[in-house]
């Protein structure tokens, strides 16, 4: 979500008396994955970005991981977010259940697609795209859906719906959204600045509501 991005970088230069510059890329529309064994279309992406910026903001890092493209390093964490259950229902059912008693949409190759078994797999419906699976809750195709949560904030944002939205106690759902920058920029003084911004900002709260819509939500939305 690029807004809340911005709104953290404009935040972190505001406090160093700065104007930031942006350079916008849509990764979704660039080869980010891995192409082969090494990934090399991945590490040329983030390689050639890094010689236009200080920080590459956006980046999501499943939590407790340190999974990151070669010859780059992360900063601090600035918001957490995930993989979510929505819901129609009366309230957002957990995996368990749903997946047990109803009808669950995902997106393939995503982590939420690895959970389920032989046990629940006839409760699992597999689409191809965040828009194919939200498409499907919106018509009552299915009763639930496991889906990436800032696209589901970004979309609730435009078209407003009242889904019943939770976080999911998963392996492998939570994720930091960091900034990445050059392992060899580490010591540079505009990524210094930044990390130090960043934990001011989460030291006196401000942070927290400048990264509302990546949260994960608790009560429906």
């Amino acid at each position: 979500m690029f807004t809340t991005d911005k709104a953290v970088a404009n935040a972190v230069a505001q406090a160093q008396n700065r104007t930031p510059s942006f350079v916008l890329r849509d990764s979704s529309g660039e080869s980010t994955d891995d192409d082969d064994l090494t990934g090399r279309s991945q590490v040329r992406y983030f390689t050639k970005l890094a010689t236009q910026c200080d920080v590459i903001m956006g980046f999501p890092v499943e939590a407790g991981f340190n999974s990151l493209p070669d010859g780059m390093a992360a900063s601090l964490p600035y918001a957490q977010t995930g993989f979510v259950m929505a819901s129609a229902g009366t309230s957002a059912p957990s995996f368990n259940e749903a997946a047990h008693s109803s009808q669950v949409g995902v997106v393939i190759m995503t982590v939420a697609s690895t959970y389920f078994d032989s046990s629940t797999m006839m409760h699992e419906h597999v689409y191809y795209s965040n828009d194919q699976l939200y498409g499907a809750l919106t018509h009552g195709d299915v009763d639930a859906a496991l889906i990436w949560q800032p696209w589901l904030n970004q979309q609730l944002v435009a078209h407003p719906q009242k889904w019943h939205v939770a976080a999911v106690n998963m392996p492998h759902a939570t994720w930091n959204i960091v900034a990445l920058y050059r392992q060899t920029a580490q010591n540079k003084a505009a990524v210094q600045a930044f990390n130090n911004a960043i934990g001011s900002l989460a030291a006196s709260g401000q942070l927290s509501h400048i990264v509302q819509p990546y949260d994960i939500p608790e009560t429906e939305h």
